[in-house]
């Protein structure tokens, strides 16, 4: 451990090489560079460099490799850069990123590819990206990212493809946007996305098919839908939760739905705006709107994605009324296609849709309890 308000520099480690256990430099208060360790190759330990109110660079560290234990930094007022850590590859332990309040990007970690813990990165004011995190793959342990408030996204992230635990985001009052872990596919422990007052979407996390834990929304004050949660299966949540969000009113996605409908822990669903605000609202949409469960497609669309004339194929087996309508992603009616009865043959519906927006939308047909749901992607 190197501690003492009166140490200046580290120029006498320079005969280390390794170090087998830990490093701590803590509570120097007058040292402004690590000048000294740069023969250090490896530690096989933790990494902890916190409370040196003046360091301003990391560079002395430039040929450490590998670090086995925990890499905590913090608390540091000066530090505008990760620079010195850029040979980095592997993290046995937790990364910790907190309170440094002149950084604004996580630059020099470019080139860490694993995290063996859990990865947090909390109360650094002005930390506008989490660009440098770009090679990591994989996040052992928790990913927890709160009160950095002038973070507006996630990207950085994008090459995670799973968490070992929880994720948590809380508290960043700039963040918009959950771009970023669109490559995540598993997720250990609880999802819980809370008190980001200005995120509107929880896109990002589309690609997600199962967690570990609860499910957690509340106290987001912009957020209007939970499409972006669509693809996680049902029984991998326990307990969902989803409180004061006063202008969320779409939580009728597929993986809500299917929760509702056969819940494996509590659910609590409360104080967020009508069609969300309470268990029997949201199911009474999974009932009626167009995320019904387990649709099974009876028609084609073609050509799909398209830009003019939309084309419905399909075969009736017997006399029916049919009813094809057209819904945006957020589930409301565009328009009805089609309403009427037709005897038994094969059919053809033809529909414009140059004059929609470009995106996705959902094509639903419905012949008296049956149904049958499509995408169909607008391009122009």
């Amino acid at each position: 451990m190197v501690w003492g308000s009166d140490i200046t520099n580290l120029n006498e480690l320079s005969v280390l090489t390794s170090i087998g256990g830990n490093l701590d430099i803590r509570g120097s208060y007058d040292l402004t560079s690590l000048s000294g360790l740069d023969n250090v190759t490896s530690i096989g330990g933790d990494l902890g460099i916190a409370f040196n109110e003046v360091l301003t660079s990391l560079s002395g560290l430039d040929n450490v490799t590998s670090i086995g234990g925990d890499l905590w930094i913090g608390y540091i007022y000066a530090l505008t850069s990760l620079s010195g850590l850029d040979n980095v590859t592997s993290i046995g332990g937790h990364l910790y990123i907190g309170h440094i309040y002149a950084l604004t990007s996580l630059s020099g970690l470019d080139n860490v590819a694993s995290i063996g813990g859990h990865l947090d990165i909390a109360f650094n004011e002005v930390l506008t990206s989490l660009s440098g995190l770009d090679n990591v793959t994989s996040i052992e342990g928790e990913l927890s990212i709160y009160y950095n408030n002038a973070l507006t996204s996630l990207a950085g992230l994008d090459n995670v493809a799973s968490i070992g635990g929880y994720l948590s985001i809380y508290e960043n009052n700039a963040l918009t946007s959950l771009t970023g872990l669109d490559n995540v596919t598993s997720i250990g422990g609880d999802l819980s996305i809370g008190n980001n007052p200005v995120l509107t979407s929880l896109s990002g996390l589309d690609n997600v098919a199962s967690i570990g834990g609860h499910l957690q929304i509340d106290n987001n004050e912009s957020l209007t839908s939970l499409s972006g949660l669509d693809n996680i299966e049902a029984e991998s949540i326990e307990d969902l939760i989803i409180v004061n969000n006063p202008y969320l009113f779409h939580c009728y996605v597929l993986s809500i739905c299917n929760y509702l409908a056969n819940p494996n822990g509590t659910i609590e669903i409360d104080n967020n705006t009508t069609g969300c605000d309470s268990p029997e609202e949201v199911l009474e949409a999974c009932h009626t709107s167009i995320y019904e469960i387990n649709p099974k497609t009876q028609f084609d669309i073609y050509p799909n994605p398209c830009s003019g004339a939309v084309h419905l194929r399909y075969t009736n087996s017997e006399l029916r009324t049919l009813n094809f309508e057209l819904y945006s992603i957020e589930g409301i009616k565009i328009r009805t296609l089609f309403d009427g009865t037709q005897q038994p043959g094969e059919y053809e519906l033809e529909f414009d849709i140059g004059d929609l927006p470009a995106g996705m939308y959902f094509v639903r047909m419905l012949s008296g309890e049956a149904h049958s749901v499509s995408k169909l992607v607008v391009m122009h």
